[in-house]
């Protein structure tokens, strides 16, 4: 290697050697920056991983206690008669009072000559009535106040299934089957 340059001035090696060791000091303080901003994201996300982990298990191991009633018992609740619209109304008041309101893309089918669930333990007096429910919504939060209200209608349903899709915007596309029963005799 030369000691002097072209135009005759000394060429040191030690400001070549100082210039690498400052740009190694700036990629290694930029690396465990950059390290350090990960581990403080990954921290974060386990720590809402347990959390959610624990609301799940919450949910899952909470037992309820429900009391089911004999066909017998209820039969004389049920209505001798309905309408499609009162069925309807009623479901969009359930929904409207779970805060379901803004659901979009809201398809509502009625099965009039539906088997019942049950198979052949009620009398046959008692018709089932099949009822679709597929809705949009913005977020999934108020699905089981749904449920609840619609256990709490004066007219007895039993859900049979509820399907809920969850996409990577938080809309949920939620899907229910129930029925309703009415007892199909003449009363004079």
């Amino acid at each position: 290697m030369r000691k002097v340059n072209v135009f005759g001035k000394r060429v040191s090696q030690i400001k070549v050697i100082y210039f690498i060791a400052i740009i190694f000091a700036i990629v290694f303080a930029a690396r465990l920056f950059i390290l350090d901003a990960q581990e403080k994201r990954l921290a974060y996300y386990e720590e809402q991983e347990t959390l959610i982990l624990s609301r799940i298990n919450a949910i899952v191991n909470t037992t309820n206690t429900e009391e089911y009633h004999l066909i017998g018992e209820i039969i004389q609740y049920l209505p001798n008669t309905y309408t499609t619209a009162q069925i309807r109304d009623e479901v969009e008041f359930v929904m409207n009072l779970s805060q379901l309101s803004t659901a979009s893309n809201v398809n509502f089918d009625i099965n009039e000559q539906a088997t019942t669930p049950f198979g052949s333990e009620i009398p046959s007096t008692v018709k089932a009535i099949k009822v679709q429910l597929n809705f949009t919504i913005s977020t999934a939060e108020n699905i089981l106040e749904f449920v609840n209200n619609l256990y709490e209608a004066d007219r007895i349903y039993y859900i049979e299934s509820v399907n809920v899709t969850i996409d990577s915007t938080g809309e949920a596309t939620v899907g229910f089957v129930f029925y309703t029963f009415y007892n199909n005799v003449l009363v004079s």
